[in-house]
Parts: structure tokens; sequence; C-alpha cells
């Protein structure tokens, strides 16, 4: 009797285990053909829901996914016909000591874009790229002690973004 019951827990356990690896990240085509502004439309859906997990989810979550949607979004980022990322770094010091974040931080600019299209302010695009960058890097254990990103987290919590992406940022 009590074999298979210790059966039963092992498995239980197996299977608890294995659905706690995967990743709830959206699943993007592997091979895309966008030719007309009509293709970039249909997935519009699609980069906006990759956008968005790729803005509040940790570097080391889901590695493999992370870089299969960064891949899908910057190749319909660079193809698409009126979506533009204009990007200032000059201020972005923080890019010199970790160059991936200006992933982070195109993604966030992006999906600002999308969800406010009408929005044509830089300053504000350029906060909306800033937040996701201290997001991604809140949920970072790498990124926990940079000093790097510590002036852009206060001017996150003093909510001065616009200040700090332009070089006027008071520390």
């Amino acid at each position: 009797m009590l074999k298979p019951f210790v059966a039963f827990i092992c498995c239980f356990y197996i299977v608890l285990f294995c659905s706690a690896q995967t990743c709830d990240a959206p699943l993007v085509p592997i091979a895309v053909d966008w030719q007309e502004k009509q293709d970039f439309d249909e997935a519009e859906g699609k980069v906006k829901e990759s956008l968005k997990w790729l803005c509040s989810h940790g570097m080391k979550d889901c590695t493999d996914d992370r870089e299969s949607l960064n891949s899908y979004v910057m190749l319909w980022l660079s193809a698409h016909p009126t979506v533009k990322i204009e990007l200032n770094t000059e201020h972005l010091s923080f890019l010199d000591s970790d160059p991936e974040l200006l992933f982070v931080m195109i993604h966030g600019m992006a999906l600002f874009q999308l969800l406010e299209p009408k929005e044509k302010d830089a300053d504000l695009i350029h906060q909306a790229g800033l937040k996701a960058v201290v997001e991604v890097t809140t949920q970072t254990k790498k990124y926990a002690f940079k000093k790097e990103l510590k002036p852009l987290r206060k001017a996150a919590r003093k909510d001065d973004l616009v200040a700090y992406s332009k070089g006027e940022y008071k520390k």
C-alpha cells in the first residue's frame, strides 16, 4: 500500500516541478514575411504582447524566449514603414557598463509609441524607455547593486526621468 502512495507523490512532485519550469512568454513565429503596411498592422498585436513581456520580466527570465522575442520585435521595428525609435543615449551612462540594456530602453520606447500613437513628445517617449529599464533591472539580480544604475533608480523614485534623460538630473 505504501509503494503506490510513494509513487503517486513522486509523480505529483515531478509534474509540479516540470510545470514550474515553463515560461509564460508569448509565442512568436519563427519566420516572418512583412512586405506591406498591412502585414505590419496584422503583426502589431503580437509585437505589443511581446514588448509588454520584455518590459516586465527580468533579463534572466526565460532567456531563450527573451532572445526570440527580442529578435522578432527588433526585426519588426527595423522594417516598419512608420514606427521609428529616435533614441538619444548621450546622458545614459549606464549603457557604458551594461550595453544590453539598450534593447530594454528601445522596447519601452516602442511599446509607449504603440500604445500612445498620437503622443510625439520625445521626452515622454524616453521616459517610457527609462521606466522599462528600471522595471527590468529591478527584477534582475545582476543589476541590484550596480552603481551606474543608482542615479536612474533615484530619478525614477522622484519621478524625474525626463530630467535624467536630458542630463539635468541633480543627484
